[in-house]
């Protein structure tokens, strides 16, 4: 994930099954309103929002509030790290 002070974002995904590797990459516009962090995904014209705690000057902790996808988990979480 490349998260850009304009508000734009770039995420890279790949993934590997029976062998066969896809990558494809998504782009949207985050924001933060209210105290939610809000991501819109260009290609599905979907908006995923999170709850977020800034852990330390590198770390970020994302809580999914609402998503229209399936993360096969109700409490999906991550930790983004900046990359120096």
């Amino acid at each position: 994930m490349q998260r850009n002070p304009d508000g734009t974002f770039k995420l890279l995904f790949k993934t590997i099954e029976n062998e066969r590797i896809k990558e494809f990459t998504e782009i949207g516009t985050w924001w933060v309103q209210n105290g939610v962090f809000y991501e819109f995904h260009e290609v599905s014209n979907l908006t995923d929002t999170y709850k977020y705690k800034v852990l330390n000057n590198d770390l970020v902790k994302f809580e999914i509030i609402h998503s229209e996808l399936d993360f096969n988990k109700q409490e999906y979480s991550f930790v983004d790290k900046r990359k120096k």
